[in-house]
């Protein structure tokens, strides 16, 4: 049974005392004494603070604290047994932090009521569910290290990295991802097939990002392929961190508007100092799910199998990289496709030039990608997204429609439009896809539409898509004064032409 213990160490010192002397000669000086560290004379107050709360009388002074304190310390050490019967006292009645961390760690519910009776507390089961829903990080399970944290705390890596891109570029240059293939156990695993880009990737430079973090590893580690373990996840990650700190630093001090930041997207950065919870916790993991990739099931289990796995995530998504898996070790391994390859050695002065010399100090947006990514994007990404090339077609149909009046909603005019595709698509064609896009599109924009304020799965499409489409500079994203809704207008002609064609 899970022990829930707070060991408080003492700092022991005695003047003058050197390294070698011996645990004997210690014990045996009369001079011997003890002496609490700052922060653990903090506890200790915290602790006496709260007697009335745990207990009355149960530590009138710090020397009762102190003394219970090593008793049960030196208890754990020398007799674990005697310890646990000192923990399970029933004259000492737990606190309620003490029994969310029972329970969130596991305790069967069982031996926790065994408890709650022994120690005749008042605090019930609710008591602690309650705690556990305001409280969540008590439900975590502990982790020896956080690669995360470990990487955050060194700095420099994104400077590294720009100065080591001519050396990665001959690098990657020599690899042929054609012909890469699976190695020992590893099998393939695709992505699901999913016709269009997901409402989370409002912008897709983090791919790019996240592609010139890989591209490096592949250099430190002189290998085409990598594993994807939480240290590879971690330093992709935090390279992506120190560039939104970086940029985020600019828009703040040109005073970037919604629409003309070009930090959206990347992680929001998180200071070293501070503990993360919860939220900030699942915030981190999903980007690194959503921009990175993860291995998951498939969706349709009577055609795929029990067995079938894929890897989504943005990278999979716009074909630019590719993941095997070794079932028997349970490890990921990532590489990139001939179009991952190509779109890395694109260059891109916002990522490496900043912020020296960019586009962040001109005075127009001019979104993120340079000329040759936009054409990349266009003719080689796009067209293998069938839905989405749809909604995008339609989106600038409609603009072109539009113009400039304002007087009209083009959101409006852009969810119906959306909506309409979508429709017309799975209307044509009866497959796992389309059912789901049934389901999770159009049913709950169904559900939902008659309320103008709610943000129906048509609507998250809608913003994303003109969210990247705003990022690749094809339209201008503004808010109307009055009305305060989305206006859209063709920015740049020649390239909506070359997706009409």
């Amino acid at each position: 049974m899970f022990i829930c213990t707070l060991c408080l160490l003492y700092t022991m010192s005695k003047t003058e005392v050197k390294a070698e002397q011996s645990v004997e000669k210690l014990i045996e000086d009369t001079e011997f004494r003890y002496e609490i560290a700052p922060e653990l004379e903090t506890l200790v107050k915290e602790v006496l603070e709260k007697r009335d709360e745990i207990e009355k009388k149960r530590f009138r002074t710090k020397t009762d604290f102190i003394d219970a304190a090593i008793e049960l310390y030196a208890k754990w050490w020398t007799n674990p047994l005697e310890a646990q019967k000192f923990m399970y006292d029933p004259k000492k009645k737990p606190t309620i932090e003490q029994l969310a961390l029972m329970k969130g760690q596991g305790v069967p519910a069982e031996n926790l009521e065994q408890f709650r009776n022994a120690t005749k507390t008042q605090i019930t089961i609710q008591d602690v569910d309650k705690f556990l829903e305001a409280h969540p990080e008590y439900s975590e399970q502990p982790k020896e290290k956080d690669p995360q944290r470990e990487v955050r705390s060194s700095k420099g890596y994104l400077k590294k990295l720009r100065d080591e891109e001519y050396e990665v570029q001959k690098f990657i240059k020599k690899i042929n991802f054609d012909i890469i293939k699976e190695k020992d156990n590893q099998k393939e695993i695709k992505y699901d097939g999913w016709p269009l880009l997901s409402s989370y990737y409002s912008r897709l430079f983090p791919a790019k990002v996240s592609i010139v973090a890989i591209t490096n590893l592949m250099y430190q580690r002189k290998n085409e392929v990598i594993q994807l373990d939480e240290t590879t996840l971690a330093y992709i990650y935090n390279i992506a961190e120190e560039l939104s700190k970086e940029l985020r630093g600019i828009e703040e001090k040109l005073e970037r508007k919604r629409f003309e930041k070009y930090s959206t997207g990347l992680p929001k950065p998180f200071p070293l100092n501070e503990k993360m919870n919860a939220t900030q916790a699942l915030s981190e993991k999903r980007w690194k799910d959503r921009f990175i990739g993860k291995r998951g099931k498939g969706e349709n289990i009577e055609k795929d199998g029990e067995d079938s796995v894929f890897f989504n995530g943005i990278l999979s998504a716009l074909g630019l990289a590719r993941a095997f898996y070794d079932k028997d070790k349970k490890k990921v391994f990532l590489t990139l496709t001939a179009e991952g390859k190509e779109f890395y050695l694109q260059a891109n002065g916002l990522l490496w030039d900043v912020p020296e010399n960019n586009k962040m100090y001109d005075p127009e947006y001019e979104g993120t990608f340079e000329s040759d990514e936009r054409k990349f994007f266009i003719e080689r990404i796009l067209p293998g997204l069938e839905l989405e090339m749809k909604l995008v077609i339609g989106a600038i149909k409609t603009i072109t429609v539009l113009g400039t009046d304002t007087t009209k909603s083009h959101a409006k005019h852009l969810d119906d439009v959306f909506y309409n595709t979508v429709k017309e698509f799975v209307d044509k064609k009866e497959d796992s896809h389309t059912n789901r896009i049934k389901k999770t599109i159009i049913k709950k924009t169904d559900d939902e539409g008659k309320d103008d304020n709610a943000m129906t799965p048509i609507k998250a499409h809608r913003v994303a898509t003109m969210g990247r489409l705003s990022e690749m500079g094809l339209v201008k994203w503004t808010l109307a004064k009055v009305s305060g809704e989305s206006v859209y207008e063709i920015k740049d002609k020649k390239m909506a032409e070359a997706i009409l064609k």
